[in-house]
């Protein structure tokens, strides 16, 4: 692994997007289940990204002097009177998951938002039984902040979802350290 990049989306990734948002293993962790369609995302595109109300980016895995695009990263639901948004990322190539691509491009959306949005906390909501990135965000720095008892029905049960989030003095003080 060479490491990561991440740029500003287009509309030239929604293909890619699309077929990635639609695979089951990406699905699973999704708050939204419904299929995405090429309009849906480009309507997204329209009204969250050009709007500045989401601010995502595509992950470029670099590897043997090749790029590839593997995921999406994003800060959304941006609140500027409250310097503060939501964090969310997926990795679209099954290929490219548990590499390590995930801790960094968490780690250069996190220096975006706290030092580019100036933004004084960014916070996630993720299952709780997606041990694997409840587990990534803690060793990030994260901190679980509370727990939501059988927050989502996913069509056959009900699942439990951890609120979490970091302070920008908590990013600084990891940085520094």
């Amino acid at each position: 692994m060479d490491g990561i990049r991440i740029r500003p989306i287009t509309k030239e990734d929604t293909a890619d997007i699309v077929r990635w948002r639609n695979t089951p293993a990406v699905q699973n962790n999704l708050f939204s289940r419904e299929t995405l369609t090429p309009q849906h995302h480009l309507q997204w595109l329209q009204t969250k990204v050009d709007t500045g109300l989401c601010h995502q980016f595509i992950i470029v895995a670099r590897q043997d002097g090749r790029e590839m695009p593997i995921g999406t990263i994003f800060i959304k639901n941006i609140d500027q009177s409250s310097h503060k948004g939501e964090f969310g990322i997926f990795i679209g190539e099954a290929a490219a998951r548990g590499k390590g691509y995930g801790t960094l491009a968490i780690e250069k959306i996190l220096q975006y938002a706290f030092d580019v949005l100036t933004l004084n906390r960014v916070y996630l909501s993720v299952f709780a039984d997606n041990a694997g990135a409840v587990h990534l965000y803690e060793k990030i720095g994260f901190a679980k902040e509370g727990l939501l008892r059988e927050e989502f029905f996913d069509g056959t049960g009900y699942r439990d979802v951890w609120l979490m989030g970091i302070l920008k003095k908590e990013w600084d003080t990891r940085r520094a350290g």
